[in-house]
């Protein structure tokens, strides 16, 4: 659970991680840091047949679990976008059900028009001093 989430406008039940993950088909990581959140004990919590997408950053899935997860069916499809070595050539290459992105997410015209605002916004209200 995101220890930041404002629970007085959300509308639907947030619940922990290990409440979370055998209810779901699809889980998705979008989180800053290193720290592992994904390894041996949350793969058996899942859902056979799950799909595990990761848009953080590298170490916050156990790469040896994933590929065990992998090899008996626990996981049926992955998408990763960091990695601890880029460019990525290690063993989740060999698997047809992992995609492999070089941490691209961001690279829409709409995300980056976003960040390039934003970042203009922050600096003006820096210089105002607000």
């Amino acid at each position: 659970m995101d220890p930041h989430i404002d629970k007085t406008h959300i509308r639907f039940p947030v619940v922990s991680l290990e409440e979370a993950l055998p209810q779901a088909d699809i889980v998705t990581l979008h989180l800053s840091g290193e720290k592992e959140i994904i390894g041996q004990r949350e793969f058996k919590l899942m859902k056979d047949g799950a799909y595990l997408l990761n848009a953080s950053r590298e170490g916050v899935i156990d790469e040896f679990s994933l590929m065990e997860a992998i090899e008996n069916g626990k996981i049926a499809g992955v998408w990763l976008d960091s990695f601890n070595e880029e460019p990525y050539n290690g063993p989740l290459n060999r698997y047809s059900q992992i995609i492999l992105t070089p941490h691209v997410g961001s690279y829409t015209y709409e995300c980056r028009l976003c960040m390039e605002n934003e970042a203009v916004e922050n600096l003006l209200c820096g210089l105002k001093g607000e």
